[in-house]
């Protein structure tokens, strides 16, 4: 061996003590994960993505197995599959994923749990439709504490808008003593509903005619009030509006109407002084009946100046008394005759001028008067104090000379 082969031996040994160290490639195999879900419908489609570019796009059952071809390492402690879970939305319910990424390690098990979500945004429609109301009848429908009103006219009320989640609902019995079924009830975010309930009568059937002779109205039910407890014959100017009697046990009532006004009679089970004939709970009614005006008749027109706002007084007329506020009139048609009226001393004490009278004669005449407010001194004005003030001055010195005289 020459030196130079001794020479080339020793580099070749240092070499291979202090060179590179030695490199170990990198091999690929295959390895199997298995994947079960829970929480979306039978035989939902759902994916798992491995981030080396495979996919698993069309899985329909629960519990699914991979085969996946990964980079392995036979010194590393990190042979992994990174992986991602896709959330998705089917109609309004959106579906999310946990874990929804992370690593696998080759032939492990692992459960994906899936959750429902409808996003708070979401509005729903509901109706509510009744059956079997009478007419005149109605009821009260009350959703999340909100009250509507439902009758036979009006038979379905339309809840918009309305927030995702569950509501309580509940239908009153009817004004007439009519039962719903059901009677109560739960809405939730289930999309546009209609909830359907009837209603079972438990009115009496009881008929009511109206008649009229000369200025008499005369109200005849087909059975005695006292044979129904609660319900009542009522006689109704539907000209002005006003209630002009009330029956509680007989069969008939007899009231004065007045000439070329209309009337109704009707049988109810609500007398309420003051309630208009739309909100009580009628339950049957006769036809209307007009009182015609005899000849001669005439028109007059009662005016009033002179009330502050908000002030009103009575007029009487022939008897009927008719509301007066400032600034109004009052037209009281169908008067023969010579005709008595008077009017009262306002609410605040203002005195009328004239307060009473006689008209009499032909075709429409206006009636006029003025008020006159009595003395406040809370409303003087400072020209009136001083006035006064002035006055009683004035009246003092003269009783004083007076008095030395």
């Amino acid at each position: 061996m020459n030196k130079l082969e001794i020479i080339i031996g020793i580099i070749l040994v240092i070499g291979g003590i202090v060179g590179p160290t030695a490199v170990t490639t990198l091999g690929l195999t295959q390895t199997t994960v298995t994947v079960t879900e829970t929480g979306l419908p039978a035989g939902t489609a759902w994916s798992v993505e491995i981030y080396n570019g495979q996919s698993y796009q069309t899985f329909s059952s629960a519990t699914n197995t991979i085969v996946a071809t990964f980079s392995y390492d036979p010194i590393s402690t990190q042979n992994l599959l990174a992986f991602y879970v896709p959330g998705f939305q089917i109609g309004n319910t959106q579906y999310a994923a946990s874990p929804a990424a992370g690593n696998f390690a080759p032939g492990g098990s692992y459960t994906i749990t899936f959750s429902a979500n409808t996003p708070k945004y979401m509005t729903y429609s509901y109706t509510f439709e009744e059956t079997g109301l009478k007419q005149g009848d109605s009821a009260t429908l009350t959703v999340n504490g909100q009250a509507y009103t439902i009758s036979a006219s009006t038979p379905k009320v339309v809840i918009n808008n309305l927030p995702d989640g569950s509501y309580q609902w509940s239908m009153s019995s009817s004004q007439g003593g009519a039962t719903p079924s059901p009677d109560y009830g739960t809405i939730s975010s289930s999309g546009t509903s209609v909830i359907a309930f009837a209603y079972s009568s438990t009115q009496p059937s009881i008929g009511v005619v109206l008649s009229a002779s000369g200025n008499t109205l005369t109200a005849l039910a087909s059975i005695p009030m006292s044979s129904t407890p609660g319900y009542v014959i009522l006689i109704y100017d539907l000209t002005t509006g006003n209630q002009l009697g009330v029956e509680t046990a007989g069969q008939s009532l007899s009231v004065t109407g007045m000439a070329g006004n209309t009337y109704i009679a009707v049988i109810s089970n609500n007398y309420l002084v003051g309630e208009s004939l739309k909100t009580i709970g009628i339950v049957t009614e006769s036809n209307p009946v007009s009182l015609s005006a005899p000849s001669s008749t005439y028109s007059y027109v009662w005016q009033e100046t002179g009330l502050k706002a908000g002030d009103y007084a009575i007029l009487t007329v022939n008897g009927q008394q008719y509301d007066l506020p400032n600034g109004t009139e009052v037209a009281v048609s169908g008067l023969s005759g010579s005709v008595q009226w008077s009017i009262s001393n306002s609410q605040n004490g203002a005195v009328p001028s004239p307060s009473s009278g006689t008209v009499t004669g032909s075709g429409m005449t206006t009636v006029g008067f003025t008020y006159h407010s009595m003395a406040n001194p809370q409303n003087y004005s400072l020209v009136q104090y001083i006035a006064i003030i002035a006055g009683a001055i004035f009246i003092a010195d003269g009783a004083r000379r007076a008095e030395k005289n």
